[in-house]
């Protein structure tokens, strides 16, 4: 299921391939410190990238965070990122929203300070789940869209990268929840315009759980 259906002139901005008739994806992208930012950039070197159920459709972080798989098309699938300093890393990625991609990892280190920036304490029985909004065309940061993670309450980064208390994106492209109960399909939605991305996303305990959404 689909947060909305996206037109083929958006599947091809997006992925530049025919992954809703079923032949594969490809999902391309950074994967980023938590902290990173233009003027002090640090991609997560050397993370082990994984589709969850195909151990052998792997790959590694290149120095800049970046890495490329191949994705089953027409389907929802899981991604995962491991790294000995970072707290482990799932995303959910829709076959029909498959554009690039910068997601966040969060080390060890930075985790628990992290969480009482915002005021909560960090559990590691619950789930971090990082929301990244990107414009369909360009994949620039859109203001405006209100996420929805099953009503929990978000914070989401300016263009500076500092967060701020609201789930509705202002100035950066992230709205993060803390402390999500962890399930297999919690409710995603999105509501400022037109956007594609899961329905759902799958939250494990100890994780950070991660979509991306296309919007225009």
């Amino acid at each position: 299921m689909k947060l909305v259906a996206a037109s083929l002139i958006l599947l091809a901005a997006c992925s530049g391939d025919d992954g809703p008739s079923g032949t594969p994806i490809t999902y391309t992208g950074a994967y980023e410190d938590w902290d990173s930012t233009d003027d002090a950039f640090l991609g997560v070197f050397e993370a082990t990238v994984t589709e969850v159920g195909d151990d052998a459709n792997t790959t590694t972080t290149a120095p800049n965070g970046r890495s490329t798989l191949e994705l089953p098309g027409g389907v929802v699938s899981e991604v995962t990122w491991t790294h000995a300093d970072y707290v482990p890393a799932r995303a959910t990625v829709d076959a029909e929203a498959s554009g690039a991609y910068a997601l966040r990892g969060i080390s060890d280190a930075r985790v628990d300070t992290f969480h009482e920036e915002l005021g909560v304490a960090y559990d590691d029985g619950a789930t971090l789940v990082l929301i990244e909004v990107r414009q369909a065309t360009g994949g620039g940061p859109f203001d405006g869209i209100a996420v929805d993670v099953d009503g929990a309450d978000g914070f989401h980064d300016d263009a500076d990268h500092v967060w701020q208390t609201g789930d509705t994106t202002e100035g950066g492209r992230y709205v993060v929840f803390p402390n999500v109960a962890p399930a297999a399909d919690v409710p995603l939605a999105f509501s400022g315009a037109t956007c594609t991305g899961p329905a759902s996303i799958t939250a494990v305990a100890g994780e950070v759980a991660m979509a991306t959404v296309y919007c225009e």
